[in-house]
């Protein structure tokens, strides 16, 4: 890994890909500090905590932790990204930090695809993108390009101790029942090919994100205009329109196939979109 100017804010869980992260970005010469985050979820987070704290103590890395109870509803995976997230951007907009890193690899932009493709949503990109911004803070994903077992190995060859996240060996959520499932079994000509299809999906996007961004003025666009293009571009368009902060896992592809319907059957709506609306005055368009 390449050194980075700035001092940055190291996402570190105690597990391989984190642990590899943390000690990649000390090889290189990078400053950064640490964030963990202890759910008190599963009987080893006490222990994985005091790892990571130990870890930082011996390598003169200060060490940011957030422990206090974690209390949600709904969806546990969701409700703790969301936490993790305040706690990281809490702490960047606090300290000054240049921007977060994080442990995502290739099995985790493997499996984010085919989420995508499983839940038939429209997102803002296919896979994990290696850099995107948060909430205005950058966030670099440096190890998209290795995979969950090459960080293990990295592990074990330079004698870094890891914790193994046990619900991870579950299949109680989507993610690990897609990892166990298909990531788990594919070749490396099968992980080429899903890498290069997802390349190509991106190039097709964003080819049709320039070319229909043309009709957005002001976050409004002319409903006579957008009733030109073909699907997949109107799609894209509306996406754009509903969406423009790009936050989120992207809105479902039925969801906007119906609002498109209504688009272009209608000359007078209000479409409700998540918690605002999508309204038509004077024959444009917008939220």
């Amino acid at each position: 890994m390449e050194k980075r100017n700035g001092v940055w804010l190291a996402a570190v869980s105690g597990g391989p890909d984190s642990m590899a992260l943390a000690d990649m970005c000390l090889r290189s010469g990078t400053a950064f500090a640490v964030a963990h985050v202890n759910y008190h979820h599963r009987p080893e987070a006490d222990e994985e905590e005091a790892w990571v704290r130990q870890w930082c103590l011996e390598h003169g890395i200060v060490c940011h932790v957030r422990n206090e109870a974690f209390v949600y509803t709904g969806n546990f995976e969701a409700a703790a990204r969301t936490w993790r997230y305040d706690f990281f951007e809490q702490l960047v907009r606090q300290f000054g930090y240049a921007g977060i890193l994080t442990g995502h690899h290739q099995d985790d932009l493997i499996e984010t695809y085919i989420m995508q493709k499983e839940k038939n949503i429209i997102p803002e990109y296919w896979g994990l993108k290696d850099s995107i911004m948060y909430h205005g803070i950058l966030l670099e994903r440096p190890l998209l390009h290795m995979t969950k077992k090459e960080l293990e190995d990295y592990c074990s060859e330079n004698g870094i101790r890891w914790y193994l996240d046990a619900t991870n060996l579950q299949d109680d959520y989507a993610r690990n029942k897609v990892r166990h499932e298909v990531i788990d079994h594919l070749s490396q000509m099968e992980r080429t090919m899903i890498l290069r299809e997802i390349r190509m999906e991106n190039a097709v996007m964003t080819e049709r994100r320039c070319r229909v961004r043309t009709e957005i003025r002001d976050g409004e666009t002319e409903l006579s205009a957008y009733r030109r293009y073909q699907t997949d571009d109107r799609l894209a368009l509306l996406r754009m329109i509903a969406e423009p902060q790009k936050q989120g896992p992207g809105l479902s592809r039925k969801f906007l196939e119906e609002a498109d319907h209504i688009l272009m059957n209608h000359n007078d709506f209000v479409i409700d979109v998540r918690d605002q609306q999508l309204v038509q005055k004077n024959g444009r368009f917008f939220l």
